[in-house]
């Protein structure tokens, strides 16, 4: 399996991830395995129009589409606390949605969940979907909700992805952010303790697909200024665009909020595809 976690990631896990119970079998879902030996559970969500002429849904019977989503949920959740959001989003979008579970959640390979584990987790899901599914890069959206966001910038980040957007829900600027202000402990010490746990503020920065950051106004568990820190952090020459959704917590903005969720990724992926169709017209 992978390598074993420092004192210091054991600490860090302990606080940051909390695993719910798995609720789903290990054979509804797709093990792909990492470099570092772990075993990744993953699963595949069409829309319903396609659902409703089958019988199972598996990632091996993946129907191609125009676009799919490759999602990365947030903490205390697994694919089966995910199912009924997938499911929306599938059918909302009208695209496929590929979604997964990190070290030591549902039926991935038990042990302690890192920031690193996470990274390679995504990586090795996105390297199946290419390389098995035959997904092109320009028709892969990426998304991060909360904890999720984490491994998302990181791999959108990288000079190799291409991806065609990141669209990230309630993330986190850095794990320090969700509970200090820069200005709290001052911008300098604030910069060094971002590198202790997902420094999302650093990495977003180099992306170079779209971005679309959706964040509650009244979120208390990673607090609104995470959002509009990343937001200030993106690079100028990169189509991105914040949105704050008025009175929405960090738990019941998908389900209280869904509409307007619902208004903003429709948009949002009308823009990526505008800028896709651009670049091929030049390519």
């Amino acid at each position: 399996m992978g390598g074993k976690a420092s004192v210091i990631q054991q600490a860090i896990a302990t606080l940051a991830f909390s695993p719910p119970p798995c609720t789903y079998k290990k054979s509804d879902a797709k093990i792909v395995r990492t470099v570092d030996g772990d075993d990744i559970c993953m699963m595949w969500t069409a829309p319903f129009s396609v659902l409703q002429d089958m019988s199972t849904c598996t990632i091996d019977q993946y129907h191609d589409g125009q676009t799919c989503i490759l999602f990365s949920h947030g903490n205390a959740e697994d694919l089966a606390c995910i199912k009924s959001f997938t499911q929306w989003l599938a059918d909302k979008t009208l695209c496929n949605v590929v979604s997964y579970d990190y070290v030591g959640f549902g039926h991935s390979s038990a042990g302690i969940p890192t920031e690193d584990n996470m990274k390679v987790a995504l990586e090795t899901v996105y390297a199946h979907m290419i390389s098995t599914l035959k997904i092109p890069c320009k028709q892969i959206l990426l998304f991060g909700r909360s904890i999720g966001s984490c491994p998302t910038i990181a791999f959108a980040s990288q000079s190799y992805c291409d991806c065609m957007g990141v669209m990230l829900l309630s993330p986190l600027a850095s794990g320090i952010r969700t509970v200090l202000k820069p200005r709290t402990v001052g911008t300098k010490l604030c910069n060094l303790l971002d590198h202790v746990f997902c420094p999302n503020v650093h990495y977003i920065r180099k992306i170079k697909a779209p971005i679309c950051i959706i964040h509650g106004t009244a979120d208390a568990v990673v607090p609104l200024h995470n959002a509009i820190e990343l937001q200030a952090a993106v690079n100028p020459a990169v189509e991105s665009t914040l949105v704050q959704i008025v009175g929405a917590g960090h738990n019941n903005i998908t389900t209280d909020f869904s509409e307007k969720l619902s208004m903003h990724f429709e948009t949002f992926m009308t823009r990526c595809k505008v800028d896709c169709l651009t670049l091929e017209e030049y390519s």
